[in-house]
């Protein structure tokens, strides 16, 4: 069958195939909303899927998941989401020429090149955390995000536009579970709020999400910055414009470069990019992608751990070795400390560190902020670690 034929019912519902051949998406979270949205792209012709998820698949998922494994799939590629669901998906993509990168790993981890990459990105994800980290990285690098959650029968779908300016996730929910606001009870009880999706509702959430995707690949941006709600079952709709929080605590301060190449590698110690930042812009504070805890107690027993990873990874399993978590207690009379920002000319332990290990892989972008604006990028440059995406993802 050739193309024509393939995509002629596509063209007669007015889209342009030729857009999405030539698309680069990224879906984050591979559950049953991300498998259902992925479906939908893949079917409608999108050349590119980029499918981070770092969660595997359980029995309690086969209800609601289009692209659960069988047995001798999970024999042969394992039980992680992201690579099962690229590897059952490449086959069923409609472009000429279909490509899938998967990670199976946080999206924090990955840096900035996946986001770089896309033209658009899908939050498929309940992590609050995760959807903090996208909508303000999103809005550094000027790329749409359009999001989708669940509660009960009800669901939701927020486009929010690209310019720092706009409205983000943080002005709806300014929130987030950081290292020092959280206990393992306060972790617990978040994951219990959290109601999963049905495969209907999954289904009809990819399918608006998807939609809202395509249209803005075709120039059509009527839904951008505003909330739509849907009651499955009882079938009410309502949209809503939101507005941009003057208090907002994300991102939306203007910068005028794209990412400059810095030519540090991730694996060099901080100590070198601070170096080289610094013979770009002068004097200038960094800012980390996500605060660096240094030290902190173990959210079981209290006991001072040293840390020295990005909050999120703290967040994962805030715990001590000694209550099953990955942490080594900190010397004695050691203190609590977390790092957001670090000046090119501070003394600080943190500067014998890898970047990868304080949250900035290959091909990371990182905030610059210089004592005096600069003549040529003002009061903030945006520079970019040494990397592919070859280092971050994996085709399918």
């Amino acid at each position: 069958m050739n193309e024509v034929d393939l995509h002629s019912r596509s063209r007669l519902a007015g889209y342009q195939p030729e857009l999405l051949f030539n698309a680069v998406v990224l879906i984050v979270g591979a559950g049953a909303l991300g498998q259902n949205l992925a479906l939908d792209l893949a079917l409608a012709g999108v050349g590119e899927l980029e499918i981070v998820d770092f969660d595997s698949f359980e029995a309690h998922n086969a209800t609601r998941s289009p692209l659960y494994p069988t047995a001798a799939e999970q024999a042969r590629w394992g039980c992680e989401k992201a690579p099962v669901v690229s590897r059952k998906l490449l086959p069923l993509m409609t472009a000429p020429s279909p490509r899938i990168r998967y990670a199976a790993a946080p999206i924090q981890s990955l840096g900035e090149l996946p986001l770089l990459r896309a033209q658009i990105v899908f939050s498929a994800v309940d992590n609050l955390a995760a959807r903090a980290y996208l909508t303000e990285r999103c809005h550094l690098l000027h790329r749409p995000l359009i999001e989708g959650g669940f509660h009960g029968e009800m669901m939701n779908l927020t486009v929010f536009g690209p310019q720092s300016h706009e409205p983000c996730y943080r002005c709806l929910n300014p929130r987030k579970s950081g290292a020092f606001s959280c206990t393992q009870y306060a972790l617990q009880a978040e994951a219990q709020h959290i109601i999963p999706a049905i495969q209907n509702t999954a289904t009809a959430l990819a399918g608006f999400q998807a939609e809202a995707g395509i249209q803005w690949l075709h120039g059509e941006q009527f839904l951008r910055n505003k909330a739509v709600y849907v009651n499955i079952r009882e079938m009410k709709m309502r949209a809503v414009e939101i507005s941009k929080d003057p208090d907002c605590p994300g991102i939306h301060w203007e910068h005028f470069n794209e990412p400059l190449p810095l030519g540090v590698a991730a694996d060099q110690h901080l100590a070198h990019l601070l170096a080289a930042a610094e013979g770009l812009v002068g004097p200038a504070t960094l800012r980390f992608p996500d605060p660096v805890v240094v030290r902190i107690g173990c959210t079981r027993c209290g006991t001072v751990v040293d840390a020295f990873v990005p909050e999120w990874a703290w967040l994962r399993s805030p715990r001590c070795t000694a209550c099953g978590g990955p942490f080594k207690h900190a010397a004695s009379g050691a203190s609590l400390e977390s790092k957001e920002y670090i000046h090119t000319r501070e003394q600080h332990e943190l500067l014998s560190y890898p970047c990868a290990a304080l949250g900035m892989p290959a091909g990371a972008v990182v905030e610059i902020w210089p004592d005096t604006p600069h003549p040529t990028f003002g009061p903030l440059c945006l520079v970019q670690l040494q990397g592919t995406i070859q280092q971050v993802m994996h085709m399918a």
